[in-house]
């Protein structure tokens, strides 16, 4: 049986000065020195080459780590992304709906002070003693019964309403 050339360049398993696995081997046998069959490829260069494990440029192997981490990160970023954008736009809903809400109940308490003292609700927002709302308000009915306020957020649309009781809500008062 012929040896192969890479059992020729670096001795075959089982015969002296060689081990399979890293095992402990017998110890080496003096003899003519081995040396690499001529014209055969020499996988790796000496340290410190250009050239890493397996014969490719060290830029060759950074482009594969790269090309390979690359992907997962987009991944994992996405993924982070499709967990994050809802929150961040719930919480801004939650802010928008507390400053109607807050608009609302400051026109609210002025109505209640107007009736305390006229004995009804007025429509007019010039008779009530409010600064201007951060938000679009209306009064949608004011009557000796009960008023109606809206307010709306001009940059998200959201709306609210709220009528005497104190309720605010997304639906119309009656």
């Amino acid at each position: 049986m012929n040896p192969s050339p890479f059992q020729s360049a670096f001795g075959a398993p089982g015969q002296p000065g060689t081990a399979p696995y890293g095992a402990p081997g017998p110890a080496p046998v003096a003899g003519p020195a081995r040396t690499a069959v001529p014209g055969a490829t020499v996988l790796a260069g000496p340290v410190g080459s250009p050239r890493g494990r397996g014969g490719l440029p060290r830029w060759a192997l950074v482009t594969i780590i790269v090309a390979a981490v690359l992907p997962v990160l987009l991944v994992v970023a996405a993924i982070v992304a499709a967990v994050a954008i809802p929150v961040f736009l719930n919480e801004r809903h939650k802010a928008v709906d507390q400053a109607l809400a807050t608009d609302l109940r400051t026109v609210a308490q002025a109505e209640a002070a107007f009736f305390a003292a006229n004995g009804t609700y007025t429509a007019d927002p010039a008779q009530l003693a409010v600064a201007e709302p951060v938000s679009e308000m209306a009064i949608l009915r004011a009557d000796g019964a009960g008023f109606c306020l809206v307010a709306r957020d001009a940059g998200s649309k959201r709306v609210l309403y709220l009528d005497q009781t104190g309720t605010v809500g997304q639906e119309p008062c009656a």
